[in-house]
């Protein structure tokens, strides 16, 4: 078993975690172990883009369309209500 261990309690103690020494080991310098880093996450990133379902252009083109009417849309009601409340202020206190 792995750790210490009390039975009366049923409680039990993970070893501490390994450190960076621990981890360096393989490697001779610090840079070495970096650039090992950096090869690995872009390995890693890489791999996980090639699971990624990409959506095909005609999917992009459509979303695209609707995002810029849906933005039209809230950009005309914000300015209708904006202009609406500027030209009732404008009633209220003439300057």
């Amino acid at each position: 078993s792995t750790g210490l261990q009390n039975r009366v309690l049923s409680v039990r103690v993970r070893p501490p975690l390994p450190t960076a020494q621990h981890q360096l080991r393989g490697e001779r310098t610090r840079e070495g172990a970096s650039v090992s880093r950096i090869r690995k996450f872009l390995a890693e990133a890489f791999s996980e883009l090639r699971k990624v379902a990409w959506p095909t252009a005609h999917q992009v083109r459509v979303l695209t369309v609707l995002v810029f009417g849906a933005s039209l849309l809230v950009g005309f009601y914000i300015a209708f209500w904006d202009l609406l409340f500027t030209e009732i202020l404008k009633l209220i206190n003439p300057a």
